[in-house]
């Protein structure tokens, strides 16, 4: 696979100790500035070597297989970009304020679908795109709650028929409630739903988009992610997200991490798997997960990352910080945490 070259580049090198073996790991800053007012929230790949990074107040990016940096206008400024998914065609944005729009590659148009009134106050925080490619599944809640602001939650979870992207249908919704993530595996949708001190895991068929309760994991789970059939999960112990965070596969034991803050995101990468945290940091885990290293890479927190290939990511984050992880840089280290 093609390696990602970021140029004229701080770079930031670290060490990684796993199972014994010493192995240097790098961080390359692509932007390294500090912006107190906005964040990354997103980055998702939308093309072969094309990258969009997004966040609060508009705030989307493109960055190439060459590290080059391009603004992308969005329709609507004022908005904060959560999500990004997309297909051969087209880019689907979930926003604040109940937006929900999608972006032609080819003839560069944006398209806002029709939502319900009420759907002001609420967010899009999860996007879904289904094997089939003809449906977008979408999920969140009040937009107070992705702030973590208390709120009553207005949890829902919808969908939308993307040959017309026009009406919104609703599948799911409870008030006291907020969807988190969506995630898909053989032939059916799950969604993690927080309803204040647990996460409800719901799940449907991709068919009938019924949904059950399948089982609940204490605390809030913030991001579910397939792997081998299986679903795993991260997030925090409570609503305080600066406090612990939890790991785990549904069915399977949760490891609970004292002192870690909220794990955003988890993924595997190079083998092996890697977290994100509130404090910036990158975690190593074994398949059992449990942290092997923890590698500072950052002031705050970091929300997301893409693989580019088996040993590259890049990585988005608080202050709108973007970086590359690239797991065979060797040079001396600067920093590890144990």
């Amino acid at each position: 696979m093609k390696a990602f070259v970021l140029r004229n580049t701080a770079v930031l090198l670290l060490l990684l100790v796993s199972q014994g073996i010493f192995k240097a790991q790098g961080v390359r800053m692509i932007q390294s500035e500090y912006h107190a007012d906005s964040s990354y929230y997103d980055i998702s790949e939308i093309a072969p070597g094309r990258f969009w990074m997004a966040g609060e107040n508009g705030l989307l990016n493109e960055i190439d297989d060459d590290g080059n940096l391009t603004r992308i206008p969005f329709p609507e400024p004022d908005l904060d970009i959560l999500r990004i998914v997309s297909n051969d065609e087209k880019v689907f944005v979930g926003t604040n304020h109940g937006g929900l729009f999608s972006y032609d590659l080819r003839s560069e148009k944006w398209l806002k679908a029709v939502v319900p009134d009420n759907f002001e106050k609420r967010c899009f925080y999860d996007l879904l795109l289904l094997p089939d490619q003809n449906r977008l599944i979408v999920s969140g809640g009040h937009q107070k709650i992705a702030k973590g602001i208390k709120t009553v939650p207005l949890g829902f979870i919808a969908s939308i028929d993307l040959e017309f992207f026009e009406e919104l249908n609703i599948h799911q919704k409870n008030s006291l409630s907020f969807v988190w993530s969506l995630e898909y595996a053989d032939g059916n949708i799950y969604a993690a739903s927080f309803t204040g001190r647990s996460t409800k895991i719901l799940k449907a068929s991709e068919l009938e988009l019924e949904f059950e309760k399948h089982s609940v994991v204490p605390g809030l789970v913030h991001h579910l992610e397939e792997a081998g059939g299986s679903i795993f999960y991260s997030g925090t112990a409570s609503s305080k997200y600066s406090q612990h965070g939890i790991i785990g596969m549904l069915g399977g034991p949760q490891e609970n991490l004292d002192g870690y803050g909220c794990i955003w995101s988890i993924k595997r990468l190079g083998g092996g798997w890697v977290g994100l945290n509130y404090y910036g940091d990158v975690l190593f885990l074994n398949e059992s997960l449990e942290v092997e290293s923890r590698l500072s890479a950052a002031k705050n927190s970091i929300y997301e990352f893409q693989p580019i290939n088996e040993h590259q990511a890049l990585m988005v984050g608080h202050g709108q910080k973007s970086m590359m992880l690239d797991l065979h840089m060797d040079d001396n280290t600067l920093s590890v945490k144990n």
